[in-house]
């Protein structure tokens, strides 16, 4: 088998640090189920810029967390088996989106409400494939995929708050991965955890108390990632400059 099904089979995988720990301040709190560092959703806000076009997410200096949406089938092989090839649900071939912002997770999938998207994963990303994905990403044009990854798009969507108002000026990533074999096979992940409870809780308290629910909610603390390496900052670069001109148009 592979290195990683051999880790598994002798437990090594639980090894893998990701020490949060250090990450959390004052205000914030560890979520028991999931073990991502949450924060008040009004703390947060204070914190990001209220415009731009930025990666916000929840990582530390070896991985990057991201999420995706799945059925049932899918979410639990994922979970036990920290991997998604080998899932005959799940299929390699078809391009599937992964986001780093909480928030744009729960709007896409309703807070786990919509059909098979009823389980949200975070998959803790090993940070230098996360930044790999992010050398080769594009939106359209001639560049050619990256052979040794796989094919990976980007796309700069709009930004939302917990009840699905875009903020106009700000944009959040998702990335498109097709044919990313290391990411099928788990190569490229550290670990995959269910952050289901953590969406079912905020739907509820939205649902429950429509007037005061903003004082309350906790969802995923998040810092404005840095892009470090100079490949990967004339990508984006690109990809941001192609943005602001399509903003431009727009009147924005």
């Amino acid at each position: 088998g592979t290195e990683r099904e051999e880790e598994l089979i002798e437990g090594k995988l639980e090894e893998i640090p990701i020490d949060l720990n250090e990450a959390i301040a004052e205000g914030d709190e560890k979520d028991a189920l999931s073990g991502l560092i949450i924060t008040n959703w009004k703390k947060q806000t204070l914190e990001l810029p209220g415009r731009g076009t930025f990666i916000q997410a929840q990582y530390t200096d070896s991985a990057v967390l991201v999420y995706q949406a799945f059925n049932d089938d899918i979410a639990d092989y994922a979970i036990k088996n920290q991997r998604f090839e080998g899932c005959e649900n799940y299929n390699s071939t078809r391009m599937t989106w992964v986001k780093t912002n909480f928030l744009w997770m729960m709007n896409r999938s309703g807070w786990a409400a919509k059909r098979n998207q009823c389980r949200i994963l975070g998959i803790w990303l090993k940070r230098s494939s996360f930044d790999d994905y992010l050398s080769i990403a594009r939106e359209k044009g001639p560049k050619k995929d990256d052979l040794n990854i796989g094919k990976v798009r980007l796309q700069w969507d709009p930004d939302h708050d917990p009840v699905g108002v875009a903020y106009k000026r700000r944009r959040a990533i998702q990335l498109g991965l097709k044919g990313v074999k290391s990411f099928a096979n788990g190569d490229d992940i550290v670990k995959i955890v269910d952050v289901t409870t953590l969406a079912e809780r905020g739907r509820k308290l939205i649902n429950g108390q429509k007037k005061t629910w903003e004082s309350s909610l906790m969802v995923a603390k998040e810092r404005i990632y840095p892009v470090e390496d100079a490949k990967i900052s004339a990508n984006l670069t690109t990809i941001i400059i192609l943005d602001w001109d399509k903003r431009k148009k727009l009147s924005w």
